[in-house]
């Protein structure tokens, strides 16, 4: 495994199977897009678990942070959110891609 950088974009890398598809946190990604404009509340159980009302949306910690997937889905429905990853190569993933997106005209205004 390498991490890479192409086109300002922190990648990992399996260099045994370079036909394997790379990995990256990407929040501008199509499914990313797809699953936050799509959900629905009555049918999404992170929705229902966080107890999200009318006006009250928790502050959150996410102590198993990852790729950042549920993390930005419940900052998308309003709350706060702290993410917390422990891999220090999962997290610098994930740090690359809240950079990326904080500079896109989509998320980050």
């Amino acid at each position: 495994m390498a991490l890479i950088i192409d086109k300002n974009t922190l990648s990992l890398y399996n260099r045994l199977k370079p036909h394997e598809k790379i990995i990256k946190v990407d929040f501008l990604s199509k499914q990313n897009n797809y699953r936050c404009l799509k959900f629905k509340k009555k049918n999404e159980a992170l929705y229902k678990a966080l107890g999200i009302k009318n006006n009250y949306f928790p502050s959150v910690i996410d102590a198993t942070a990852g790729f950042g997937r549920d993390a930005f889905l419940i900052s998308f429905w309003g709350c706060h959110v702290i993410m917390i990853e422990r891999h220090p190569i999962i997290a610098a993933l994930l740090k690359d891609g809240l950079q990326r997106a904080y500079k896109s005209e989509k998320i980050g205004n």
